[in-house]
């Protein structure tokens, strides 16, 4: 059939086309626009308290995405004069995946590690890396975009005035323990963080 180059073929008039686009990716912006001209578009709710992850810890520390995920996006909304397109800048909810959550230890993890990776359990040097880069995925991906992204000129509203490089910013992330781990944010953006739901709701109240 589609040998034949001059025989036409006809699309259904009951076929539709579903798609996602990601409005926040400044590649396709013009495409944004021309799509929107011509597509019936739909706007979805970036709701983390919907994500299948929402109440899983960060790493070692007491910190569940959702709450991660709420502190900075409303962090990101209130410093909208100097990120520009505010919303565009939030993290969705499936920014992450469980797996990136996740914590590895030698204690709980070693049999995992060594399948995922091949490697010999002897070999404490590779189980060592292997586990370090593990637990180094959040921060390379969310910590590195709010540094580099949605904080670019802005970062004194997130981060501590100490840091002043991308590469001290992680290296204190990804290789501290548990909660030390925040201490790459502005003291607001800790208290926020460790402050619990009752607390805020009593506040708003």
């Amino acid at each position: 059939m589609f040998d034949e180059k001059e025989k036409p073929i006809y699309l259904p008039s009951n076929l539709y086309i579903l798609a996602t686009m990601n409005t926040a990716d400044q590649n396709v912006f013009t495409l944004d626009t021309a799509f929107q001209r011509r597509w019936d578009m739909k706007m979805i709710e970036n709701d983390v308290a919907k994500a299948e992850h929402a109440s899983k810890s960060i790493l070692d520390t007491s910190v569940t995405w959702e709450r991660f995920n709420t502190v900075i996006n409303d962090q990101i909304i209130t410093s909208s004069a100097a990120t520009l397109s505010s919303e565009d800048k939030r993290l969705g909810a499936y920014f992450v995946t469980k797996e990136i959550l996740k914590y590895y230890s030698k204690e709980e993890n070693l049999d995992d590690v060594i399948q995922k990776y091949g490697i010999n359990d002897r070999d404490t040097d590779k189980i060592d890396k292997a586990i370090k880069d593990l637990n180094s995925r959040f921060g390379d991906k969310v910590i590195k975009y709010l540094w580099d992204d949605a904080f670019k000129f802005s970062r004194d509203e997130l981060f501590d005035v100490e840091y002043k490089s991308l590469e001290k910013v992680l290296d204190t992330f990804n290789y501290s323990v548990g909660e030390e781990r925040f201490n790459v944010f502005n003291q607001d953006i800790k208290e926020n963080l460790f402050r619990t739901l009752d607390s805020r709701d009593s506040e708003d109240e």
